[in-house]
């Protein structure tokens, strides 16, 4: 998943970071994902390592990176997305297991070579 700016952080943090952040927010107020506002908000902020946060109904969740061994990063934060989005419009499962799951396919992605990595048996939804 793409690094942002100024990541450095000896925790994962219990609000977004404020400069240097990534956001997909939708009926945000702010525009800068540090706090999405309004029936239905919603605001995605991906950390690289770190991981990611999801904020849904006014709750933070946040999904630590887990290691891996980097192959590619292109296509990283595109299946990162992908898989957030499909889980979100789906509405089947958790918010933890939604970002969860987003952050795996992030990863596995990023542990191969390409944008889009053949998928087999072991490729996260």
């Amino acid at each position: 998943m793409s690094p942002i700016a100024s990541a450095s952080w000896a925790a994962i943090p219990t609000s977004p970071p404020r400069s240097g952040a990534t956001c997909w927010a939708t009926n945000c107020c702010a525009g800068c994902g540090s706090g999405a506002s309004g029936p239905g908000a919603s605001s995605a902020t991906p950390a690289g390592a770190q991981g990611a946060g999801l904020l849904r109904s006014g709750i933070w969740h946040w999904e630590r990176g887990r290691p891996v061994r980097v192959a590619d990063t292109v296509g990283a934060g595109d299946a990162f997305l992908a898989s957030l989005i499909n889980h979100l419009l789906t509405g089947r499962i958790s918010d933890w297991e939604i970002l969860a799951r987003a952050c795996r396919l992030g990863e596995w992605v990023a542990a191969r070579r390409g944008a889009t990595p053949a998928y087999d048996p072991s490729t996260p939804t």
